[in-house]
């Protein structure tokens, strides 16, 4: 004689007990919920299933035969049409609902504390800020690197390393790589140094002078019959138009598109090829004489 046995709860949190007995010799097959036979069936030797209501509520024992053996299952039917499926459905949706307005609440106060949190470091630094120079410290590992800054006055230096790490492109907002040491505009907060803020795109008079050699670098090295002194009025009458950006051009002149979508061989190509540069340049030279 086979049997199984389920416990489960109403819905008024009472216990009760479902099992079901069966031979698989006669085919006889009884269910009975706590001490109360439910259905009663016979030959039953192959799949078969059977639904019932307990306190109103729909459940099914199903009966599979594997490998000449058979197993048992039960089940709270809560998806087909009953009075009180029809009631969870719509509290389910109800709770949906409430917990969807719940979520975005959660999520609009989380949102709201973060901004906050950042509009009053915004406005601390605008207001108590000071202006000054950060210099870059690359700190390499396999995957990228980080990024350290080093700033503040002589007496009073302050270095902060950031969180994020960045993959091997190290080009800057302003075009040009990043290396260590390079120097650029900040505005920070003396008595809270942590709010800070670094403008890229205002490197300092000493940064500019090194992006100009790193391009005239670049240039000497594609065009090796240049001399030094072509290369310098290329690359200084090129940032007399364009400041940074066509030091950029230059420094990735041998780039494609795909590899520098602003800043490759075909901007750079463009400013060499450009009516009258040539002319620049040998009044340029001809001024250094």
């Amino acid at each position: 004689m086979n049997q199984s046995k389920w416990k489960f709860f109403d819905r008024e949190g009472l216990e009760h007990l479902v099992g079901v007995m069966h031979s698989p010799r006669s085919g006889n097959l009884m269910i009975y919920c706590d001490d109360k036979v439910i259905q009663v069936d016979f030959k039953v030797f192959q799949d078969n299933s059977y639904s019932f209501f307990i306190n109103e509520e729909l459940f099914e024992i199903f009966i599979k035969k594997k490998n000449g053996r058979f197993q048992y299952e039960f089940e709270h039917n809560v998806k087909v049409d009953t009075p009180n499926n029809r009631i969870r459905k719509k509290i389910n949706k109800r709770n949906l609902i409430l917990g969807s307005i719940s979520m975005f609440f959660l999520v609009f106060a989380i949102g709201f504390t973060i901004w906050y949190g950042n509009y009053k470091e915004r406005v601390q630094l605008a207001e108590e800020g000071i202006n000054g120079k950060a210099t870059a410290i690359i700190i390499d590992d396999q995957d990228g690197y980080y990024l350290a800054y080093k700033y503040g006055r002589a007496n009073d230096m302050h270095q902060t390393l950031t969180t994020k790490h960045f993959k091997k492109n190290r080009i800057t907002e302003n075009g040009m790589p990043l290396e260590n040491g390079d120097e650029f505009y900040i505005r920070y907060v003396p008595h809270n140094p942590q709010n800070f803020k670094i403008d890229f795109k205002r490197p300092t008079t000493h940064q500019i002078a090194k992006y100009k050699q790193r391009a005239i670098n670049k240039y000497l090295q594609h065009f090796p019959d240049k001399t030094i002194a072509e290369a310098t009025c290329a690359v200084e009458l090129v940032y007399i138009e364009d400041k940074i950006n066509a030091l950029a051009d230059f420094y990735f002149q041998n780039f494609t598109p795909k590899e520098n979508k602003k800043n490759n061989i075909n901007s750079f190509q463009k400013r060499i090829r450009a009516i009258g540069f040539k002319k620049k340049i040998e009044k340029c030279l001809g001024n250094q004489i």
